[in-house]
């Protein structure tokens, strides 16, 4: 009996054995090409406070048709991107679905492993690899500021969103940089992705915070800007030709003085411009609280005043730096930027002031800051057109030269019989333009600038100085304008060729052609509102004024004696007569209309004031132009002959 019963187990578990030889060999085998892994995009779990992906593994054979019941696994390339399950069953339709997990900012290379058994050798590597970036956004920004002159309060908003848009219920904690205050520096992103905190501060520009997200290893670092109030307005140039190669606007600290104004330096803050010959729209935003160097005492505390600056950026580098050309805003309307802190608890700031008065009226912020206009009158002149006309009867090989002159060596010769010599001396003179005069009479060329053309030693030689008043010296190139007769045709002035006129000035004026190579910071500030003298090419007109040696009257006329012999023809022209010694701003002694007698005496024909004149006086026509005026380079520049 227990023979037989050996024989018949032993029976059994032979038909166990074939039985399993034979489900092993009918196994079909997972196909590493038709089988796929896709991985869904990163987003962050607020409620786990961990960054997940979802990879969805379907095991084929090689026909494509799916494997229920295979082993599927993830390998990361990182050790800080893990699995939420390991041999995971693909379901009926060959699918199985596995959770990537991260707690940090991080890459990682993603492939799947199926196999028929767990820990199997038979494991295939689905011929597909993807590289999958844990990340997630956070930024911040800074909003409805409120000023004072201790600081500003700003509504910081900080956002949290994943690769599907806002994050909701994500718990943020905010370290914030010295010199900034965070009021709740903790909390819960809404529904929108947002936390909103208030952060309280004196400094302008970008401050880094370092931001963490619960759950997520390494902060997220942030620079957030604070900014100081707007201020805008439109800018246009009030001269043709100016010239800046990169125009930024700025603004610039001034301190004022009983006759002087002191500049500070600007502040950090630009922005560009359109070229100078264009008008254009600018908007800047101040400091929260100025740089200490520009603020100054005044009754009551201290202060900071402003004006729009428009410099020429050289290196590109978006700030003044030390030689770089500027301009200060020559018109300025809606008010002055002025800071104002006070002694006192009583908070004030910025404000925009009317006008510099010991007086001063505030304009309303709101209403004007953005209407601060610029007009532009003392850009530089670098490379003017010059236009005109010429009064003659003979055109032939006639050419205008608009010559640089040593003003020394030309004061040396001017009452020689050929002074015009030196224009064709190089020693001591340069043809900034030279060009052809056509047969109707008419020029046009296209200036040099002498500071590119002429070297410094030239410059420094031929320089001549002047005052323009308190001591401020200003620097320039005189320039010569010269009708000629080109003899030899060599197509400029050479020693053989022949003077035959110059300008031709308005009546009773003259005028004056120059390059400004330095100008006074006062200068520029004071320019007015009107064109005035600016770097670079300048072209002026002046009233003629003579010193009256003798008079007498004419019955109810009176005649007047100049120290000249070369007096024009002139027929009712309007005049004054003014004391040598008086302000600029002082009435004059005299004034009325007159005629020339001859070439030294001219004749009343009314006056008011003649009475009262004596010899010293000055004798001004005022005919064309009242005072020197500056003109604009549109204007044309006529030519007439020697007389």
């Amino acid at each position: 009996m227990k023979k037989l019963l050996f024989i018949l187990m032993s029976l059994t578990l032979l038909a166990f054995a074939g039985c399993d030889d034979d489900n092993s060999s009918s196994v079909t085998p997972v196909s590493a090409q038709q089988s796929s892994m896709e991985i869904s995009d990163v987003l962050y779990s607020a409620e786990n406070e961990h960054l997940f992906a979802a990879v969805t593994v379907t095991a084929s054979d090689a026909q494509g048709n799916p494997l229920p019941g295979r082993y599927v696994n993830i390998i990361s390339t990182s050790e800080l991107v893990t699995s939420d399950a390991s041999n995971v069953l693909t379901d009926a339709q060959g699918t199985a679905v596995i959770n990537l997990i991260s707690h940090n900012i991080i890459d990682a290379t993603i492939t799947a492993q199926i196999s028929d058994y767990v820990a199997s050798e038979t494991a295939v590597t689905v011929d597909a690899t993807e590289v999958v970036s844990f990340s997630l956004t956070v930024s911040g920004e800074a909003l409805a500021p409120e000023y004072s002159h201790s600081g500003a309060i700003f509504d910081v908003a900080f956002s949290v969103s994943d690769s599907q848009g806002a994050v909701e219920g994500a718990l943020i904690d905010i370290t914030s940089p010295s010199g900034v205050t965070t009021e709740d520096a903790t909390g819960i992103t809404d529904e929108s992705g947002l936390f909103v905190t208030k952060s309280t501060t004196a400094l302008s520009g970008y401050s880094d915070f370092d931001i963490s997200i619960a759950g997520i290893v390494d902060p997220f670092p942030l620079s957030i800007l604070f900014y100081g109030p707007e201020i805008g307005g439109d800018l246009s140039v009030g001269l043709s030709y100016a010239h800046m190669t990169h125009p930024r606007v700025t603004a610039m600290g001034i301190i004022p003085g009983e006759n002087t104004i002191t500049l500070t330096g600007t502040i950090e803050n630009s922005v560009p411009v359109s070229p100078m010959d264009l008008d254009a729209n600018w908007q800047l935003n101040l400091p929260i609280i100025p740089p200490e160097d520009m603020m100054f005492s005044v009754d009551g505390g201290e202060a900071a005043l402003t004006l729009p600056v428009i410099f020429d950026d050289l290196n590109e580098n978006e700030i003044f730096d030390e030689g770089e050309e500027y301009l200060i805003a020559a018109k300025l309307t809606g008010g002055l930027p002025v800071f104002m802190a006070p002694d006192t608890g009583e908070s004030v700031g910025w404000m925009l002031m009317e006008e510099l008065a010991d007086n001063p009226v505030f304009l309303d912020w709101d209403t004007n800051h953005l209407d601060l206009d610029i007009v532009i009158y003392n850009a530089p002149v670098r490379f003017p057109v010059f236009a005109g006309s010429v009064t003659d009867t003979d055109y032939t090989s006639k050419r205008i030269a608009f010559i640089a002159v040593s003003a020394t060596e030309l004061e040396n010769v001017m009452e020689t019989p050929d002074f015009w010599t030196i224009f064709s001396n190089p020693q001591y003179s340069y043809s900034l333009l030279d060009t052809p005069v056509d047969s109707a009479g008419n020029y046009s060329g296209d200036a040099e600038d002498p500071m590119a053309v002429l070297s410094a030693a030239q410059l420094d030689e031929w320089k001549q100085e002047f005052d323009v008043g308190a001591g401020h010296m200003v620097q320039q190139l005189l320039i010569f304008p010269l009708y000629y007769q080109d003899v030899d045709g060599s197509g400029s002035f050479t020693a053989g060729d022949l003077p035959a006129g110059s300008l031709q000035p308005p009546p009773g004026a003259h005028e004056h052609i120059s390059y400004v190579l330095n100008l006074p910071d006062d200068i520029i500030i004071f320019s007015g509102e009107q064109l005035w003298l600016h770097r670079g090419y300048n072209l002026w007109g002046s009233p003629l004024d003579y010193s009256i040696t003798a008079m007498a009257n004419a019955g109810a006329n009176h005649n007047f004696t100049l120290d000249t012999d070369e007096l024009p023809e002139m027929a009712s022209f309007s005049f004054v007569v003014r004391d040598p010694s008086a302000d600029d701003e002082d009435p004059p002694v005299a004034s009325g209309v007159f005629s020339t007698l001859n070439s030294t005496t001219v004749q009343t024909e009314s006056c008011t004031g003649c009475e009262n004149v004596t010899t010293g006086m000055e004798f001004i026509v005022t005919q064309t132009w009242a005072n020197t005026t500056f003109v604009d380079w549109s204007e044309p520049l006529n030519f007439g002959l020697f007389n």
